[in-house]
């Protein structure tokens, strides 16, 4: 049916591909001959096929006649049907000097530098193109510099020339074979112009563009004798000797035997601490989260029902008290946020995304209003205590960036003396030199305690950044469970869990990261102006209803510990 719809080539190349044959093939003994001669015949059959019409049964008939007829083979035309190379590796390439700029070839053979430099394109007064001494692209009608722009034309003319041979030459990856001698012109070819006798006749010739020909020639005497000193100076890597005229031996290739396949093996040493890493790669050592990427779907899932929110106050009970724990329901709670419109709220949207997000994540429609309510009380608490108090409510849409995404250099250049590590006994010392509450005194003794020791790039996401009254601010969005009550999640308990699982280090990286980011955006950008600070939410606790704080972790570090640790990360150090 595809054949018919489509095409033979087109159901012919499905049926490879299906059938997967030129994988097969080429894992067996002389299977790149195989595949090539298999391509090959699809090749003859199209043509067949579109040349005389033929549909399917009729193009059966033709591949048999013409397997079984050689009369009928010799009616195909001679190069459609002569076999094909299976790879040109071992073949004669004769390729452009231009064309092998940045190429490299086992041997090179460059039979044709005895050609004069102005043989072919010799410039002529009235239509001259050069380079003025400004560099200027421009069209100049000058009547009196002729003579000085014929100059400065023959001039390029031969730079370019010696570019080219400098290309031709430097091909080689073994052997480059070079013919030269005294040819009609050769002494004003390029070849000429490196290796003859520096005695002015090039200056007069650029000058005047006029030469005595074959008389300016050296002897072949000459010649040879100034070939053999360059030879001797090269210290065995030139060798000069008699060009060959007689008719030598035609080519044959050698009837090799098929070679054993065998795995190639891998004997680079990869450096394996340059890579792309990010926080999680960093504090890999340390404790994880149960939503942390690495962690099992659902570790900690908590089978209970939803709980009802009990009174205000610090023994209130959270609405998410016995939310299923893990992965899979920190990613849902994160999508949600990521994909809801704060400012404009759409209750249909809204229980539509919840109940499509607790599906993806396996958890019963139970939670819809329980989920629902919480993400409400994430939006509507204050986060600070001005007045008017920042609420995530009022960031519309076009003021916050979702998922924001990063990369940025951590040690990644080498340098003279030296490969640069990001190492963990640097990123303590920036906290150990700018700590300060509400960063734990001992803070700086767990980051060196990680144990890393890495260069590239570092790369995240951030979950939200958003703008709010000229300043720009990071939140992080964290499921842990802490407990039923608000006081699990009293402000001063969050600083020990901060600790404990390097949310510390990671702030202080997305902070490095967004002070970068609106450098680059803002034109008048300062730190202590624009950048506002970082929130942790504790989603499970956090409630309009409970004691101002709950489940909101804030800091705003100090410019100089993101600028240290901005130079720790671009050098090490």
């Amino acid at each position: 049916a595809q054949w018919l719809e489509r095409g033979f080539v087109a159901a012919f190349r499905d049926l490879l591909d299906r059938a997967d044959v030129q994988a097969r093939l080429l894992r067996t003994p002389g299977g790149e001959r195989s595949v090539t001669n298999v391509l090959h015949l699809a090749e003859l059959l199209h043509r067949a096929a579109v040349e005389g019409g033929h549909g399917p049964a009729a193009l059966v008939e033709w591949l048999a006649r013409m397997r079984a007829d050689e009369a009928a083979r010799g009616a195909l035309a001679e190069d459609a049907a002569q076999i094909r190379l299976e790879s040109d590796e071992s073949a004669l390439k004769i390729v452009t000097v231009h064309k092998s700029k940045g190429l490299e070839y086992p041997l090179v053979y460059c039979p044709f530098f005895f050609r004069p430099v102005f043989g072919r394109q010799r410039p002529k007064e009235g239509d001259l193109i050069f380079h003025d001494s400004a560099g200027a692209a421009c069209l100049i009608l000058d009547v009196d510099r002729c003579e000085e722009a014929a100059r400065e034309a023959r001039r390029e003319l031969l730079a370019e020339e010696m570019r080219l041979l400098y290309v031709a030459l430097t091909r080689a990856q073994q052997r480059c074979s070079v013919v030269w001698g005294v040819f009609r012109g050769a002494a004003l070819s390029p070849l000429g112009y490196l290796l003859g006798p520096q005695d002015g006749r090039w200056e007069q010739y650029l000058a005047s563009g006029k030469s005595a020909g074959d008389r300016d020639a050296p002897a072949e005497a000459e010649l040879r004798a100034r070939l053999d000193e360059i030879a001797r100076a090269a210290g065995g890597a030139i060798e000069v000797r008699e060009l060959d005229f007689s008719a030598g031996a035609r080519y044959r290739r050698p009837a090799a035997a098929p070679r054993p396949l065998a795995c190639r093996q891998l004997r680079t040493v990869l450096d394996q601490t340059w890579q792309l890493t990010s926080f999680s790669g960093l504090v890999a050592a340390g404790a994880r989260s149960p939503e942390d990427p690495e962690e099992e779907l659902d570790r900690d899932a908590v089978a209970a029902g939803p709980a009802e929110p009990g009174p205000g106050g610090g023994g209130a009970t959270v609405r998410l008290a016995s939310f299923p724990a893990g992965r899979a329901a920190g990613e849902a709670i994160h999508r949600i946020f990521e994909r809801l419109d704060f400012a404009q709220r759409d209750p249909a949207a809204e229980e539509a995304l919840v109940r499509s997000e607790l599906a993806r994540a396996r958890i019963g429609t139970e939670w819809v209003a329980p989920l629902r309510g919480a993400i409400g009380d994430v939006l509507e608490t204050p986060l600070d205590g001005k007045v008017p108090p920042l609420r995530l409510r009022d960031i519309p849409a076009e003021g916050r960036l979702c998922e924001m995404y990063f990369a940025f250099p951590a040690c990644a250049e080498r340098r003279a003396k030296g490969i640069p590590r990001l190492t963990s006994d640097a990123l303590a010392r920036v906290f150990e030199e700018h700590g300060r509450p509400p960063l734990p005194p001992e803070y700086a003794g767990r980051v060196a305690q990680v144990g890393v020791a890495v260069r590239g790039f570092l790369v995240g996401f951030i979950d939200l950044v958003f703008e709010s009254g000229g300043q720009w601010y990071i939140a992080d969005y964290k499921t842990h469970h802490l407990g039923a009550s608000a006081a699990d999640y009293d402000p001063a308990r969050l600083p020990a869990l901060m600790a404990q699982h390097h949310y510390f280090l990671q702030y202080h990286i997305y902070a490095v990261a967004l002070h970068r980011y609106l450098q680059l955006r803002l034109r008048d950008y300062d730190y202590d102006r624009h950048f506002g600070g970082v929130y942790y939410l504790f989603v499970r606790g956090i409630s309009p209803a409970h004691p101002r704080g709950c489940g909101v972790y804030f800091d705003r570090p100090p410019r100089e510990r993101i600028e240290a640790l901005g130079r720790v990360l671009d050098a090490g150090s």
